[in-house]
């Protein structure tokens, strides 16, 4: 925002307002052309000095504007940025297991249990060194209720800024009310997963998903 318009701001605000205000009833209730006359040079003298006071105003608040813009791009630049893709996500090499149990509510509870492991490409866009700390994975808007767990990483890799790399990623994973049988010969898309990676400074970096990313259970 330029002085210009911060100087407007303050000349159509509540200083000038104010001062208004005082002259016209200052002005109303003088009897004598002297008085007048000087209620009209004051007023002008005051009117004047606050003018030229809110152009220092306006000079003030463009440069903390300017300041406070700086210092947010420094922090920005002062920490890691890492972004990427989530990719290739397969059933682990254990096989799916259930269990069933028998609620408070008389409801029957069920759920199947089994291991994923999937890629990440990974890059880092500032000049803050980092490393790859971990990955977080929120099931919460899959079609069905998944909680991830237990996520390994098949390293921790240092990241300068413009190198990428791949990493694998291991997880267990629980997914509520079917069975086994319900799940086999299908797919879990997992479209609506969410996948970040945390740095080494502990922030959470969003990542995407590859489109059409799904997990494949096999009728055994």
């Amino acid at each position: 925002m330029t002085v210009s318009k911060l100087w407007g701001k303050h000349i159509s605000g509540p200083v000038l307002a104010f001062l208004s205000i005082g002259s016209a009833i200052a002005y109303a209730y003088a009897s004598k052309p002297t008085t007048v006359a000087l209620v009209t040079k004051y007023g002008a003298l005051l009117t004047g000095i606050a003018t030229v006071v809110l152009i220092f105003a306006a000079h003030y608040e463009a440069w903390k504007i300017e300041r406070d813009n700086y210092e947010a791009e420094a922090a920005r630049n002062g920490q890691p940025e890492l972004c990427g893709r989530a990719r290739d996500f397969t059933m682990g090499p254990r096989p799916v297991t259930e269990s069933t149990s028998q609620g408070r509510d008389g409801i029957e509870k069920k759920e199947i249990r089994f291991n994923i492991e999937f890629k990440i490409e990974i890059c880092n866009y500032r000049p803050m060194k980092t490393n790859l700390m971990n990955v977080a994975l929120d099931g919460s808007k899959l079609p069905l209720p998944t909680i991830f767990s237990d996520v390994r990483l098949s390293g921790s890799p240092s990241l300068e800024q413009g190198m990428g790399c791949v990493v694998s990623v291991y997880a267990s994973t629980v997914i509520s009310g079917v069975t086994r049988r319900d799940m086999y010969a299908s797919a879990f898309h997992l479209d609506n997963l969410v996948v970040g990676a945390v740095d080494g400074f502990g922030n959470y970096h969003p990542l995407a998903m590859c489109p059409a990313e799904s997990i494949w259970f096999a009728s055994r």
